[in-house]
């Protein structure tokens, strides 16, 4: 057994939570240019602090600093926008997609209980964050909740906890509507909401094509119309996707470029919104 130093057991007694551990580094260090990270990931500062002793942090103040900046780095959001469709036997789920770059899939937990215990459901790749539970009872309340997972593995905190209740379809117009709103949901959680590109199959890694983002574009304004998103989420997706085919380089380079003279190429590239490859013209 590795015996800590007097300055780390202190420390490991001393805090229960990232905030107390934050307020007692500021009175061991001398942090007045530093200020606080929006999210701290609590347990790998512990380690951090209690693998050295706290006159360590005194004699040398910026030893803490790169690991300041790596638990910052490393903490991610949790999803966001979680919201849920019922139908008959199924249930139709959907969030915002992650802001971090480094985020690759998602997990989805259920349980029959609010107070748990969760399963791990699904786990789905981040292209369109969603799933579709199959294996449900109508009239029986289910509780999801979802977290999103870097590359390297590590999980976000849990989004809301959403209830949601499968039932029979009254009528035939409740059914298209169900089916309609999630036809719409692919064009709106699978597009890139900064630059409005949209995939032109559900692949992972598939380009975005042109087609995909006429019909993204023509499904806004019925989605506004059925309730489905709100004006102002339609306008600002809208927005979005105009000022990058305007903005972005026109030209005939193979590479490097959106379109020519109003034209557009057919396939291009999810995150930069440039020609996907030059057999694609």
């Amino acid at each position: 057994m590795v015996a800590l130093p007097i300055g780390a057991r202190r420390l490991s007694k001393c805090f229960e939570n990232a905030t107390e551990c934050w307020l007692l580094l500021c009175r061991a260090v001398p942090c007045v240019t530093f200020e606080a990270p929006i999210s701290i990931e609590y347990p790998l500062l512990l380690s951090i602090l209690v693998a050295v002793s706290l006159s360590d942090m005194k004699s040398n103040p910026l030893f803490l600093l790169p690991f300041l900046v790596v638990t910052t780095a490393l903490s991610i959001e949790a999803p966001f926008g979680f919201i849920s469709q019922p139908g008959d036997q199924s249930i139709i789920l959907h969030w915002d997609r992650n802001a971090e770059p480094n985020v690759g899939s998602y997990r989805v937990y259920h349980s029959l209980s609010n107070a748990g215990p969760f399963v791990l459901l699904s786990s789905t790749d981040g292209i369109a964050p969603g799933f579709c539970d199959l294996n449900v009872t109508n009239g029986q309340t289910n509780f999801y909740y979802v977290t999103a997972v870097t590359t390297s593995s590590q999980e976000s905190p849990p989004s809301a906890t959403l209830a949601a209740t499968s039932h029979p379809f009254a009528n035939d117009d409740e059914f298209l509507d169900y089916v309609q709103q999630a036809c719409f949901d692919y064009f709106w959680y699978a597009a890139n909401p900064t630059n409005g590109m949209v995939p032109d199959r559900s692949a992972k890694g598939s380009p975005c094509s042109i087609a995909a983002v006429g019909f993204g574009l023509t499904a806004i304004g019925i989605a506004i119309d059925h309730g489905w998103i709100t004006r102002t989420q339609g306008v600002t997706r809208v927005r979005n996707t105009l000022n990058s085919f305007l903005n972005l380089p026109h030209g005939t380079n193979s590479s490097g470029t959106t379109g020519y003279k109003g034209w557009f190429y057919h396939f291009l590239d999810m995150n930069r919104g440039l020609r996907y490859a030059a057999s694609n013209s």
